[in-house]
């Protein structure tokens, strides 16, 4: 988060980063850093994408499904990624 607050906003190298905490288990650390980036309209379908696979990963199903009702809401369209994580 500290990377998006001073401005470095390189969307594919926080992805990378956002991924790594999801896959270490740092949900917390990953959501963190999701909130930072769309706050900061850095965040894209992959960044979402990400954060959904991490909740269904970590075993947080209904969470996975109510940022992909979020997902929709704000006008992204699922690609064959988004779904296959819902499944």
């Amino acid at each position: 988060s500290m990377i998006v607050d001073r401005g470095l906003s390189s969307t594919p190298i926080l992805n990378q980063l956002m991924s790594m905490y999801a896959r270490c288990d740092e949900i917390d650390i990953a959501l963190e850093m999701f909130n930072n980036m769309k706050r900061s309209n850095v965040a894209d379908i992959r960044t979402w994408n990400i954060m959904m696979n991490a909740f269904g990963w970590s075993g947080e199903a209904n969470k996975a499904l109510k940022l992909f009702e979020q997902f929709l809401a704000e006008g992204y369209p699922p690609n064959e990624i988004t779904l296959g994580i819902l499944l």
